[in-house]
């Protein structure tokens, strides 16, 4: 199986080989070995003839190996049957890849990710009915149909409601486990193949007999020989090479040894297959010979394997896109696929699914038009007619070699490349699946390996800073401009406010780290805090007992008497707040860090004297600069106005041609949004400059500023400000004094925010 785009997989060797596909290592479109196509050529057939032929013998050999490994030991009667549902699988598959997939050099075949688990599955289940022969073969087929049914609907709903790309949210370490632990049942599901035992112990027990142990030596010496050479060479045609050759030497063996085929078979160097039709397929003749109550006892495998090969359809799939440049529609591909696999479950064949390496194969020799599909599918058509005469000349030793190699090759993928790839914890993780796999079964190996990957994610995700930002009410005031004698007195007296920023999703193991601040600030009571506003506007969600935790808070800071004021809380965190049972009459909540914090400034500002007198807002914020005499022959020259709450005083876009002076009230700055919507930049009080900035620069205004209650503005235009600095130059001068000290006050209050946020 081969890796998708935009997930980082481990680079392994070049399988070639239909069965092959554990891993090719695709090369990028428009470089060397790529497998883009241009629709639009019309090269000749021989590249086409010839790639077919080489991938149909290649696919007869996988799909006789595929079902040695399924009938073996006690349903090896079913060996024959078997091998013409594999190979009728590759037939139908390949045939409707090469007339509708989206990338013509597309072939799909029987693939051996589900059929590993399924071959436990029926060593565990079938194997072990106490009934007839023929019981218990219907019974694997109806087993191994429901599998590649419930493969094919999967795959064909991911395709339907465009779901390929569940593929890149699956834990990484996880599904590397599980090709590794394929590869382990790969490994040990041909050294059984050779004696007819079952993987697991039995298995252990059987190869301490020597002459169990004289036939599965030569197969693991096989296998080894595979790998070596397919990792050391990449011709194309290594593989079929080695299988053909090892067959050839087999028979040249019997002939040096004077044995003939017969008393080969019964020395178990070759399958023993019963007399019979050699097109005899299991469906539907066998299904009412099957025994439902043993298939309802092997669900799990069944779902388990069909699981599996979506997951290794998706990523097949998803390399098959990246090798071709974009070219392949994977929603297309994965429902033409579940379509195949609904028709091969109604002939009693195992699942498949698109293979990487064949579609290489056909590139490096000029493949650029349709037909390979349909070439591979007539290939293996011969094979189909002969599939009886095949399985029985076929050595053990070379089915049950090419599935070791294929286990080989996953465990040096996903098990021993992994360890330089990933991080000790996410390693660990493969190996405890391995683990698991190898000693207990794949079903425990699932559960397992989720709960560790969900507790080393709760371990990991805890040690993320939950906590944004502290800071006081002195570095971090609200938006609202003041005077500078007010902000100065907000500055002496907020460094006893405490400002805590969360973020993120909260959970129980960031729950003792949000509690410990919080704590801290309560035991400063009277000593340094008198405050806390708690931030809650970047928390995404959290779990009961992170709500359970800012309960316990609310309650501490009820009675250690600090005031403790929520803002920012999200409708999410806000539902399980109220699950919890905290109602919205226990907090004091504001909608956002801003108006908490304006809230806490009132309280200060509140015992400032004359805070009520309007008109002495002006002369506190500016006056004290140009002289009282100064300033009230200044306010002669401005135009009083009385503007509703809600209405317009600047508008964006309009020529700065006004200055204005808000006289009483309150006015909000807000920021039109390229989404019609507009946001909220900052308050202005009583005594604020507005539209200055616009004004002294020129420009047209950035920002609309709307009265937020009934206000009255003083305003003047420019060329009333032009004809002042004419016939009175001191007053001129006086206004600009002014207008200067504003801009001033507002870069400091910018780079106050700017500073914050840094921080």
């Amino acid at each position: 199986m081969d890796a998708p785009a935009g997930i980082t997989y481990p680079a392994p060797n070049m399988g070639l080989g239909m069965g092959a596909d554990m891993g090719a290592n695709p090369a990028p479109s428009g470089e060397a070995g790529g497998i883009g196509v241009n629709p639009g050529q019309s090269e000749g057939v021989v590249p086409v003839v010839v790639a077919g032929i080489v991938a149909g013998l290649d696919g007869i050999g996988f799909a006789v190996a595929v079902a040695s490994l399924l009938f073996t030991g006690a349903l090896a009667g079913g060996l024959s049957m078997g091998a013409g549902a594999a190979l009728l699988c590759t037939i139908i598959m390949s045939a409707l890849a090469g007339w509708r997939s989206s990338l013509p050099v597309t072939v799909s075949h029987v693939q051996d990710m589900g059929v590993a688990v399924l071959s436990v599955t029926l060593g565990a289940t079938v194997a072990t009915l106490a009934a007839p022969p023929d019981i218990r073969i219907a019974t694997a087929f109806t087993i191994i149909a429901l599998s590649t049914l419930a493969a094919g609907l999967l795959m064909w709903l991911t395709g339907r409601f465009r779901a390929g790309l569940v593929v890149k949210f699956f834990p990484l370490e996880v599904l590397a486990g599980f090709m590794a632990g394929t590869g382990w049942l790969l490994l040990t599901g041909g050294l059984a193949m050779t004696a007819g035992l079952e993987p697991g112990s039995a298995l252990l027990l059987g190869l301490t007999d020597p002459a169990v142990l004289k036939l599965a030596l030569p197969a693991l010496g096989f296998g080894v020989l595979l790998y070596l050479c397919m990792a050391r060479f990449s011709h194309p045609l290594m593989l079929l090479g080695l299988l053909l050759g090892a067959v050839a030497l087999f028979y040249l063996w019997l002939l040096a040894n004077g044995r003939s085929v017969a008393e080969a078979a019964a020395a178990g160097y070759l399958p023993q297959i019963d007399s019979g039709a050699s097109l005899a397929l299991p469906f539907p003749g066998m299904l009412w010979q099957t025994d439902w109550g043993t298939v309802a006892g092997a669900l799990p495998g069944i779902l388990t394997a069909a699981v599996l090969c979506l997951f290794a359809a998706l990523m097949n799939t998803s390399a098959l896109d990246m090798a071709a440049g974009g070219e392949v529609d994977i929603d297309r591909e994965m429902r033409l696929t579940g379509g195949s696999n609904l028709l091969v479950a109604c002939a009693g064949g195992p699942p498949g699914y698109p293979g990487l390496a064949i579609s290489v194969l056909a590139q490096k020799l000029g493949v650029r038009r349709r037909g390979l599909g349909l070439v591979t599918a007539l290939v293996v058509l011969g094979g189909f007619l002969f599939s009886r005469e095949i399985v029985a000349h076929v050595p053990l030793f070379v089915n049950a070699g090419l599935i070791i190699y294929f286990g080989l090759d996953l465990l040096h993928d996903w098990l021993v490349s992994t360890y330089r790839r990933f991080s000790l914890r996410e390693w660990s993780v493969v190996v405890l699946i391995v683990l698991v796999v190898a000693f207990s079964g794949f079903l425990q190996a699932i559960g397992a390996g989720f709960l560790v990957a969900t507790v080393l994610f709760a371990w990991s995700y805890a040690h993320v800073p939950v906590i944004r930002n502290t800071a006081t009410l002195a570095t971090l005031p609200s938006s609202i401009e003041r005077s500078p004698e007010d902000m100065a007195f907000i500055a002496a007296r907020g460094a006893a406010i405490k400002i805590i920023q969360l973020q993120g999703f909260l959970f129980f193991g960031t729950a003792e780290r949000l509690m410990a601040p919080l704590r801290e600030a309560m035991a400063q009571r009277g000593s340094g805090t008198d405050a806390v506003v708690l931030d809650l506007s970047h928390v995404t969600s959290l779990d009961s007992a992170s709500a359970a935790a800012l309960m316990r808070l609310v309650a501490a800071a009820g009675r250690a008497r600090l005031d403790l004021l929520l803002c920012g809380i999200q409708p999410s965190v806000q539902q399980t707040l109220e699950r919890a049972g905290m109602e919205h009459r226990m907090i004091r909540h504001f909608n956002s860090l801003d108006q908490a914090l304006e809230h806490v400034e009132r309280k200060i500002l509140a015992e400032r004297a004359h805070r009520d007198e309007a008109a002495s807002q002006l002369f506190l914020r500016h006056g004290a600069a140009i002289g009282e005499e100064a300033f009230a022959r200044l306010l002669v020259r401005f135009t009083p106005e009385d503007i509703r709450a809600g209405d317009p005083i600047l508008r964006a876009g309009e020529w700065a041609d006004r200055l204005y002076f808000l006289e009483r009230g309150r006015a909000v700055v807000m920021l039109p949004r390229q989404d019609g919507g507009r946001r909220r930049l900052r308050t202005m009080e009583a005594g604020a400059l507005l539209g200055d900035v616009a004004f002294a620069l020129d420009l047209p205004r950035t920002a609309d500023v709307m009265a937020e209650d009934d206000c009255r503005v003083l305003s003047i235009t420019a060329a009333e400000i032009r004809a002042m600095e004419r016939d009175d130059p001191v007053l001129g001068v006086a206004l600009q004094r002014i207008i200067s000290r504003a801009l001033a006050e507002k870069v400091i209050a910018a780079n106050r925010l700017t500073d914050h946020m840094r921080s």
